[in-house]
């Protein structure tokens, strides 16, 4: 009994002293492991810089994080806006206020294929811009869409035609949208794919709906009135269409939205000045590799953000093909 108690009494302390450790180390690499994986989505957008920038936003629970980085620099000057993302094909359009040079026009669709440069889609004329460039866009159904703000105030729709994996354009479809209040500034627009159903976010404040999934699209609903405590808002769903997600251009704040009543609420994320998104396209749950990243992260309500190494990738510089 004494020699039993004696082995007992080492025993124990050797087990403790061993084990009590590696628990401390697993679990933090357990819940970062959970924090990086679960509920991930990854938004495409064009910041400020011309580039075209990857979001990854990861859900755990109630808390939300976040990283931010660039994966192409377009080359192209002025200002880049309308950015949309075909989440089939994986390829990304947007457009341009400026000519980048000869044998390009102002106010023209870009497209980026995920190759190392961009390429003209179509000119002003053909998607039927005078003025300014929209500030709105997405991708649905084989089409290009963005609400006309600064001339018509008309749903456009530029429809692509595809013999093989690149798209060419084929035509440009208008509708007036009974209800839709003129002069409306934006703010995005977002496509429920699931359901047909577009969601419209303005720089007033104004969130309202439509039915798009029709030959003649309307059904226009405002479901939040101007003024009444939104932001101006960028916006993208998640892969599965169950989470819209908002990005103020203003202070780079990040939201989700309530479709049913257009209330925002804030998940404790901020996009950096310098990543700060003028227009979201999609998203997918693909990531691209890392050329450099910004961390995003939350204690309680402060925001901080971390930088990691920058790797050799970093911001390619695109020639423009066309």
């Amino acid at each position: 009994m004494k020699i039993y108690r004696r082995s007992i009494a080492i025993f124990i302390p050797a087990i403790g002293f061993r084990i009590v450790p590696i628990l401390i180390w697993c679990l933090p690499a357990f819940s970062v492991s959970t924090a990086l994986h679960a509920m991930e989505t990854i938004i495409y957008g064009i910041d400020d810089s011309s580039r075209i920038v990857q979001m990854t936003l990861s859900q755990n629970g109630n808390q939300f994080s976040g990283s931010i980085q660039s994966i192409l620099a377009t080359g192209l000057t002025g200002e880049q806006n309308a950015f949309a993302y075909d989440t089939v094909r994986d390829q990304m359009f947007f457009v341009s206020s400026a000519a980048p040079g000869a044998g390009f026009s102002p106010k023209s669709l870009y497209l980026w294929d995920r190759g190392s440069s961009v390429s003209l889609l179509a000119d002003s004329t053909q998607i039927g811009v005078a003025g300014g460039i929209p500030a709105n866009a997405v991708f649905y159904s084989n089409a290009f869409w963005f609400f006309d703000e600064n001339d018509t105030d008309d749903l456009v729709r530029v429809n692509l035609s595809y013999s093989g994996g690149l798209p060419s354009f084929s035509s440009t479809q208008r509708y007036g949208i009974t209800g839709y209040p003129n002069s409306s500034t934006y703010g995005d627009i977002a496509i429920d794919k699931n359901t047909g159903i577009l969601y419209g976010a303005t720089s007033q404040g104004l969130f309202f709906s439509l039915d798009v999934s029709v030959a003649t699209p309307g059904g226009y609903t405002q479901i939040k009135a101007s003024g009444t405590g939104n932001p101006s808002l960028q916006l993208a769903f998640s892969p599965d269409y169950a989470t819209l997600f908002g990005q103020s251009y203003t202070d780079g704040k990040w939201y989700t939205i309530d479709k049913a009543t257009g209330n925002v609420t804030d998940i404790n994320v901020t996009s950096p000045a310098e990543f700060r998104l003028r227009d979201l396209g999609g998203s997918s749950i693909t990531p691209v590799p890392e050329p450099s990243t910004w961390m995003l992260g939350t204690v309680g309500v402060t925001t901080f953000v971390i930088l990691t190494r920058n790797r050799k990738t970093a911001n390619r510089e695109a020639p423009i093909r066309s």
